[in-house]
């Protein structure tokens, strides 16, 4: 199987799939959780069963920096960090992310907006 880098998206996400799904035979199947119970869990995209089946990391070590960099760097210097985690980094969830540290980010906007 071809190696698929993680910024390719979904077929980063299927490979990793075919990887831990044994006896699957179609996407559907791939694509669905609890299969073990009455109402298995079908999933729109291939990135939602990666992470219901916890085959992706989670967003602790990069919540963790931004937090280390909220007490030291100015709202300019978090954006920049914030970019650089999501272009350089597999971050899971990146609204999350985005939603915790938003208002840090923003700080010299809305300082400049009073």
């Amino acid at each position: 199987m071809y190696f698929v880098q993680p910024s390719e998206g979904k077929r980063y996400f299927l490979r990793l799939l075919l990887h831990h799904v044994p006896g699957a035979t179609s996407f559907e199947d791939l694509a669905c959780t609890n299969k073990h119970l009455q109402h298995p869990t079908q999933h729109a995209s291939f990135k939602e069963a990666c992470q219901q089946r916890g085959l992706l990391q989670d967003d602790a070590e990069w919540a963790q920096c931004m937090e280390e960099a909220v007490n030291m760097a100015s709202a300019s210097c978090l954006r920049a960090l914030f970019a650089a985690l999501l272009v350089f980094n597999a971050v899971a969830n990146p609204l999350a992310l985005w939603e915790r540290f938003k208002d840090d980010m923003a700080e010299d906007f809305l300082y400049q907006a009073r």
